[in-house]
């Protein structure tokens, strides 16, 4: 699946709420509309519905490929929990955000990235955003701004540089609490250790 056919369909809003309401025959209008904007250009009318589904299938290959990307699965939790968009965001943004990265960064044209497989170049998108955020904090650690001085503890302080939501962990960190064993509730007698043992008995 090409590139363009993808990000037409992934911004295509009116095809996301036909997709929560469909129901009976508003799935057929699924497939026609999501083929449509996929692989423009081609008439799905005159085409046989065993092909027609033959295409669907691939197209909902490519989009489960592509949903495990963790730039486009925390990106799209982001937009959701976004209320307002930014000044300069405009409906087909996200589209050519891509293209400019992909162009500015290899020189190549743009009908060659509209036409690159669209997993292929989502990874790509994905590994350069990655690049430039590591060579953005590697600046960052190296300026006074990175750490500040703690008179409490007498040591330096690190101080992050704010990683885009996308790129943070989901999971919550794990805290191991480590408390002091009362001393009624220690072993009575030596403690002998497995490998004093084994040493001893050598």
């Amino acid at each position: 699946m090409r590139l363009e056919g993808w990000l037409n369909l992934s911004q295509d809003k009116d095809l996301n709420n036909l997709k929560q309401s469909a129901a009976g025959s508003g799935r057929i209008a699924i497939v026609e509309k999501s083929l449509s904007a996929a692989y423009p250009g081609t008439n799905w009318n005159e085409t046989e519905n065993i092909e027609v589904m033959v295409w669907f299938a691939k197209l909902d290959e490519v989009f489960r490929r592509i949903s495990v990307l963790p730039f486009y699965a925390n990106h799209v939790t982001a937009e959701n929990e976004q209320q307002l968009p930014e000044v300069w965001d405009y409906p087909d943004h996200d589209k050519f955000a891509i293209y400019h990265l992909l162009i500015s960064t290899y020189h190549w044209q743009l009908e060659y990235v509209k036409n690159m497989d669209a997993y292929e170049a989502m990874a790509l998108f994905q590994e350069l955003l990655l690049s430039d955020q590591f060579d953005k904090e590697w600046q960052y650690n190296l300026s006074e701004k990175s750490s500040y001085y703690d008179k409490n503890s007498k040591r330096s302080v690190h101080v992050p540089l704010t990683r885009p939501q996308w790129m943070r962990s989901s999971q919550k960190k794990y805290i191991l609490h480590i408390n002091k064993v009362p001393d009624a509730a220690m072993p009575i007698g030596k403690v002998i250790k497995l490998n004093d043992e084994l040493e001893a008995n050598g």
